[in-house]
């Protein structure tokens, strides 16, 4: 049975990702952010957010939270209800597999900075690198199936797994594993993150941080 406290919690983290989506849809409203941009506000800080949880609830309460989430994404991308996350001309299935790529993370680790890592991998790493791409990195782009990608992209992507490992290092203790994730992980993420398309890196990079970091 879910505890007072539990729900108090579980309202918390609701409550600040709801603030952070309507944010974003509002910053897109008012033109104070392009579609891109508060799309990727929403993803960053959301992310972020949500890989902060294991700290607030529990992982039961972060999987059945993660499926309500992905519901919500699929309900709102059916009926066009927050237009910032979906209006993306190209076509992706980003927006729903965000949810599910933490829904699946919570279920094959039960350690909050694991977890931590894998989703701020998804959150930031992956979000950086499509702001940065996009803004700056144009001029050199080639293309994976129908999609553009950008080197400046994929070295934001591969500095920030860099800052995210040996962030997670420090503050989980694991300096003897250090030397062999920064190597492995950052690369391994990269190429990932490089080949997929339509939105699976959302599902893809989470679970792949998982295994390096539990199997490294």
């Amino acid at each position: 049975m879910i505890s007072q406290l539990d729900l108090y919690s579980m309202s918390i983290a609701v409550a600040v990702l709801a603030v952070i989506v309507i944010a974003g849809e509002v910053f897109w409203h008012k033109k104070i952010l392009s579609s891109e941009l508060s799309r990727k506000f929403i993803h960053i800080i959301g992310g972020l957010w949500i890989a902060s949880w294991p700290f607030l609830i529990n992982f039961e309460e972060i999987r059945l939270l993660s499926l309500i989430t992905l519901v919500a994404a699929c309900v709102s991308h059916y009926h066009k209800i927050f237009l910032s996350i979906h209006s993306v001309k190209r076509k992706t299935y980003g927006a729903s597999l965000f949810p599910l790529g933490i829904l699946l993370t919570s279920f094959i680790t039960d350690d909050p900075w694991i977890f931590f890592v894998a989703v701020a991998h998804l959150a930031l790493a992956d979000g950086l690198a499509a702001v940065v791409g996009k803004k700056w990195g144009k001029k050199v782009a080639y293309h994976i199936g129908h999609e553009a990608k950008t080197v400046l992209g994929s070295v934001t992507f591969l500095l920030s797994s860099l800052a995210i490992t040996t962030f997670y290092t420090i503050l989980s203790g694991r300096y003897e594993d250090y030397m062999a994730l920064l190597i492995t992980m950052p690369l391994i993420l990269s190429v990932i993150e490089n080949i997929t398309i339509k939105g699976l890196d959302n599902l893809l990079v989470p679970i792949a941080v998982v295994l390096l970091v539990t199997y490294t």
